[in-house]
């Protein structure tokens, strides 16, 4: 009678038990398999994360309107608020079959080094490009772009186109923050006049000319900076481009619309 109660506990111990072990093992079992999926997707959500900002590794992001982020595309294209016209600042050939539109900011990094790249391609190509410059000044991230915009336009008013573009080389290669009373040093080194720029800018006669330039950005779908836009003035054919992009990607998709 001992032995056959002691055969039934030990039994009974090794099925209550030995089943407790089997649940317990597949429960571990069942939290590898969805930790491994976890983090597999997590690293599938990285690798695609990476793949559709490959322009944030290469540093040529825009600074975006109304946000910190950057990297965010061109998202439509109004051709016709884009295409140039006579009221625009345009170097190079304002004639052109190739015009590159750019919207700036000139407290925008990128602005800076897109500015350089520019300029180059400029030299470049000679008469086969001509480039826009137009104000895109986001307030919000950089409080000084608005007026440093304004007082460009001044400049321009005062001085002509050339005094513009010289202006505008000075505040991209400044290595001082741009006040209000930088831009009147570096345009009175210009040749400007300070006494009517300061007169141009307290009464703020360009404010509405910055103004236009941005609302046409917004238009156009801008929503950082730089903008950038080239437009084949004979075909209509325009592609956006957005942020800093180096020179070789610009000689790239500038050569492709000469073809």
């Amino acid at each position: 009678m001992d032995d056959k109660n002691s055969t039934y506990t030990i039994n009974f111990k090794e099925i209550v038990f030995g089943g407790f072990k089997n649940n317990l093992l597949a429960i571990v079992f069942m939290l590898i398999l969805v930790s491994s999926a976890f983090f597999a997707g997590s690293f599938y959500t990285k690798v695609q994360y990476l793949q559709g900002n490959e322009d944030a590794l290469g540093g040529n992001n825009p600074t975006l309107a109304n946000s910190g982020k950057e990297n965010q595309p061109v998202e439509k294209i109004n051709t016709e608020v884009i295409k140039p016209t006579d009221r625009d600042h345009i170097k190079g050939n304002a004639k052109a079959d190739i015009i590159v539109i750019e919207y700036s900011d000139f407290s925008c990094p990128f602005c800076k080094t897109y500015h350089d790249t520019m300029n180059k391609i400029i030299d470049d190509y000679g008469d086969k490009v001509g480039w826009v410059f137009r104000h895109f000044p986001l307030v919000s991230l950089h409080p000084l772009a608005f007026k440093q915009a304004e007082a460009s336009e001044c400049v321009a008013k005062l001085g002509g186109q050339v005094k513009f573009w010289d202006f505008t080389d000075s505040v991209f290669a400044s290595k001082v923050q741009v006040t209000e009373e930088e831009s009147a040093k570096i345009a009175g080194q210009l040749g400007i006049n300070t006494t009517q720029l300061k007169s141009c800018l307290d009464g703020g006669e360009m404010t509405a000319r910055v103004e236009g330039d941005y609302q046409s950005g917004i238009k156009a779908g801008v929503n950082g900076t730089p903008g950038n836009f080239i437009m084949n003035i004979k075909t209509g054919e325009t592609v956006p481009l957005k942020g800093a992009v180096p020179y070789d990607q610009m000689k790239k998709a500038i050569d492709s619309m000469l073809q």
